[in-house]
């Protein structure tokens, strides 16, 4: 279980490290933007948008508050929805994730809760018979899993 968080925090790490972002109005978010925005939320009280470009790929992070809560947005510049994170209140919390807290950390006073949803997409396939994983993230980003073997062709990326 250890692995896969740390896994995952690598991989969080490599696809948002080494972004540049500045932040931008409402008025500058690309209409595809404004319209995956106001599918996944009609009442949210933007606070802050901030237009991120790493490698040539480019997305938008939308803060702001809905119902009294924290609601962060990330949008790809194709209108692809990349990462959801809602703050939710505790009692929306599992009894059982509540149970399993309190076990495992005797007195963890919780002081905020985010349901988080992330899209991407796992691709399994093969190269000449041996297996490799690859993660293709809506801004465009890929992560793989490649045996040492075999060279992977990244001047594509530089042709965009």
């Amino acid at each position: 279980m250890k692995i896969i968080f740390i896994l995952t925090l690598l991989g969080i790490m490599l696809l948002y490290g080494d972004e540049s972002g500045k932040e931008i109005s409402y008025k500058e978010l690309p209409e595809i933007v404004k319209t995956k925005l106001s599918e996944i939320t009609k009442d949210l009280n933007v606070t802050t948008i901030e237009q991120i470009e790493e490698g040539g790929k480019v997305w938008y992070e939308i803060e702001g508050q809905k119902d009294g809560m924290s609601l962060d947005i990330t949008i790809s510049d194709l209108g692809l929805l990349i990462e959801l994170e809602e703050e939710i209140e505790l009692t929306k919390l599992p009894l059982k994730f509540k149970e399993e807290l309190q076990a495992r950390y005797p007195g963890i006073n919780i002081t905020e809760i985010e349901n988080v949803t992330q899209l991407l997409y796992e691709i399994e396939a093969e190269i000449k018979g041996s297996p490799v994983k690859i993660k293709i993230y809506p801004n465009g980003i890929i992560e793989d899993e490649v045996p040492e073997k075999f060279e992977v062709d990244d001047s594509w990326e530089s042709k965009k």
